[in-house]
């Protein structure tokens, strides 16, 4: 079953991404990195450092090679997205 994406009232705003290494920025939790990824894919939000929701149209979620633990992330990604029914495939796949 697929949530409704959250109410977000559209704003202009200057938003640039945090350089690493920052507090945060490099994630280790699977249940932070999946409850992200799903907010991404099926809300379309994420969260900003101020706690701010940003609109956002991904088309790509990235999980880092050299993280500590990678691939037991990507596949807790994988199977929660497509447990939501999110269709999950290589880039440049229809």
């Amino acid at each position: 079953m697929r949530r409704k994406p959250s109410p977000i009232a559209p704003t202009r705003r200057t938003v640039r991404w945090c350089r690493a290494p920052s507090a945060g920025s490099v994630l280790h939790d699977a249940q932070v990195v999946v409850g992200r990824a799903l907010r991404l894919a099926i809300d379309r939000t994420v969260v900003a450092v101020d706690g701010s929701l940003l609109q956002i149209v991904a088309d790509t979620i990235c999980i880092h090679s050299d993280t500590s633990g990678a691939a037991s992330l990507a596949a807790a990604v994988r199977r929660a997205l497509e447990d939501a029914g999110v269709a999950v495939r290589a880039p440049g796949r229809a």
